[in-house]
């Protein structure tokens, strides 16, 4: 509680000593002899520092940072002289960015933080907020996300301050990408959200499609596939629109990952061809076609088309060879090796060693105890079991380096954390030492220039002090004010975001729990057929035995009740009530099979139904009121309808289909 009056105790003598040196330095611009000196005016500085300004750029395109770093100086030293605060602001960044380039970290960091309270100062909020961008940017790459994060704050707030709806849109996918590498993914989704709303807005489809992506990858991460591929198709549509063919590619292959993650193959196949057919046609994005080749050729090999998995992997590794991605290289080398030993092809070990040594040149560890792994098997089915024991030990010895390298990664990242930790406190002690001298150093010229300075100056200074304090006092209970509403205002919209996903979450159980009472309703109306189906035949039985018996009198009667039996055994009737329930449980499934099997018969399109409905032959029989055997026929024939081979489960391909 006692350190704010320290603070405000500190700025007074600050500022009264800055007013004492501010009346020091109009008497000596009055002196005659020091007005003599000033040669240039403000105007030729001012050019000469936009000459200057135009040269830093010619030697950043050449990367010639030394002479880059002399001329700022020049410029630095024009905008001291001229007072110019935005211009000593930008010799400051300038500065920093030849450090960054130069890999000085802490000087770039000073010099950025030195450029961003001359910005302030000039009121210059768009360079100060790209500042604190570019520190944050630092810090994102030496992945110290809670400083990122903290600078890009900085930096939206002042973009709030200045209107900036599009640096604002920036800003947000920024913190977005931070949070998210930090592990937060709950603030990571509200910054998108709120990224893609401000887009939305500007109607600008690029950031849109950005926002719309980093949301897709959240789900991504969170298992949520379907989600995720419901973000994807937004994004799709947007890079349609806007024409970004490379962009469009890029999405129908994340589109297929997703797929593939879900557990559907043929879908993922088919959005990997898409994207290959674009990526072909542009044939700038070689990496990103190896990618698809790859996968091709893992999805290619998962439905046991070896040959064309093999075309694939041959693809990856020509493409890999061609713009020397050896790491790529030694994966296609693999896969060709592992594909050839499941077919007990010799020509596998020599793909397998060409990979294993790639694999170890660029110490690929994981690919290594891959390879290991297959070359212990190829050993073992030629019967070589001791050159399969050594492979099998440089198994475990690869497979205990990579153990013990994690634990070794682990231990560097907490000695890193301790080490910045400290670091930090040593400079934040270093920092009240020199404010503690300063100040001594400040209050001692007080007293030498107290006795010169009449007591009129000193009342009426005072006075204008008392006046700016108040202001000040006044400006931080604003502040503090604004700032429990952004409080609010983010609490409120992070509730809004909670209520959306619980929305969804109810929405995706309504429709479970629909689907499940339209499958009961189905079953029920099946079993309620078979059932009258089994009565009705089992009257017709007793009539049709009653006939035989010659001593039976009323035959007539009899007939009359097999004939009425007949009539109430509807077939068509029930068929379409059956037909009505299937579908929309089912929906296409019959469109799908007359579009593929257009000869296909309507008494074929029943038997496929109840074998989607898993009836058995017994039950397909009573409902189609003919005998077991019959039934067993059908099922035959629809078999060589749809042309299925004698190890194809027919009710499998139909619940596939």
């Amino acid at each position: 509680m006692k350190k704010p009056p320290k603070i405000q105790l500190h700025g007074m003598v600050l500022d009264f000593l800055a007013g004492i040196f501010a009346i020091i330095f109009i008497l000596l611009i009055v002196n005659p002899s020091a007005a003599a000196q000033a040669s240039n005016t403000p105007d030729n500085d001012s050019l000469e520092m936009e000459r200057l300004t135009e040269k830093v750029r010619t030697y950043f395109r050449a990367r010639d940072f030394d002479s880059a770093s002399i001329t700022v100086d020049s410029i630095y030293e024009l905008a001291v002289v001229t007072g110019n605060n935005e211009k000593i602001g930008d010799s400051h960044f300038n500065h920093g960015l030849i450090d960054r380039a130069l890999g000085n970290h802490e000087s770039f960091l000073e010099h950025t933080q030195r450029a961003i309270s001359f910005y302030r100062k000039a009121k210059e909020w768009n360079k100060a907020a790209r500042s604190y961008t570019s520190i944050a940017q630092f810090h994102v790459n030496e992945n110290n996300y809670a400083a990122a994060e903290a600078n890009y704050i900085q930096s939206l707030e002042l973009r709030e301050q200045l209107g900036d709806s599009l640096g604002m849109a920036n800003n947000l996918l920024n913190l977005g990408g931070t949070t998210y590498y930090s592990g937060n993914l709950l603030r990571s989704t509200e910054y998108f959200y709120q990224a893609l709303r401000l887009a939305n807005a500007l109607e600008n489809t690029d950031l849109s499609a950005l926002a719309v992506m980093n949301i897709s990858n959240i789900h991504t991460r969170n298992n949520n596939h379907y989600k995720a591929i419901e973000y994807l198709l937004q994004a799709l549509e947007y890079r349609q629109k806007a024409g970004d063919r490379k962009s469009e590619s890029d999405i129908l292959l994340n589109l297929g990952i997703a797929y593939y993650e879900m557990g559907e193959p043929y879908q993922a196949e088919d959005h990997y061809r898409q994207s290959l057919i674009i990526k072909e046609e542009l044939g700038d994005d070689l990496p990103g076609m190896i990618k698809l080749y790859n996968n091709l050729g893992i999805i290619s090999r998962f439905r046991g088309d070896d040959n064309k998995a093999m075309e694939y992997y041959a693809s990856t590794l020509e493409l890999s060879r061609q713009i020397n991605d050896r790491q790529t290289e030694a994966v296609a080398l693999s896969n060709l090796g592992a594909l050839l030993m499941t077919n007990n092809d010799k020509e596998a070990l020599p793909l397998l060693q060409e990979s294993l040594e790639l694999a170890r040149e660029l110490n690929l560890k994981k690919l290594m105890l891959n390879i290991y792994d297959n070359l212990q098997q190829y050993y073992s089915k030629f019967g070589d079991f001791e050159q399969a024991y050594y492979y099998a030990l440089h198994h475990q010895s690869v497979n205990d380096s990579i153990f013990n390298a994690d634990i070794a990664a682990s231990i560097i990242e907490l000695q890193t954390q301790y080490d910045t930790e400290m670091k930090e406190k040593e400079n934040e002690l270093l920092r009240n030492r020199g404010s503690i001298l300063q100040l001594r150093i400040l209050i001692l010229i007080i007293s030498v220039v107290s006795i010169i300075i009449i007591a009129s100056s000193l009342i009426i200074m005072m006075g204008l002090k008392r006046k700016a304090l108040n202001q000040n006092l006044r400006l931080l209970e604003k502040e503090n004010q604004l700032n429990r509403l952004e409080i609010e205002k983010q609490e409120q919209e992070t509730k809004h975001l909670q209520e959306i996903l619980f929305a969804e979450e109810q929405i995706t159980k309504l429709q479970k729990r629909q689907l499940e009472d339209k499958n009961k309703e189905l079953s029920t109306l099946t079993l309620q057929i078979i059932n009258k189906n089994e009565a009705l035949n089992s009257i017709r039985q007793t009539a049709v035995s009653a006939l035989k018996d010659e001593t039976c009198d009323g035959k007539d009667c009899i007939r009359q009740l097999i004939r009425e039996v007949d009539v109430n055994i509807d077939l068509d009737n029930q068929w379409e009530a059956f037909k009505r329930h299937f579908e929309s449980v089912h929906t296409g499934f019959f469109a799908r099979l007359l579009e593929r099997f257009p000869e296909i018969t309507h008494n074929e399109l029943k038997l496929c139904a109840y074998l989607r409905m898993n009836l058995s032959s017994k039950e397909i029989a009573q409902m189609l009121n003919i005998t077991i055997e019959s039934a067993t026929t059908k099922r035959y024939r629809l078999r060589k309808r749809l042309q299925l081979k004698n190890d194809d489960n027919l009710v499998s391909f139909l619940n596939e289909f």
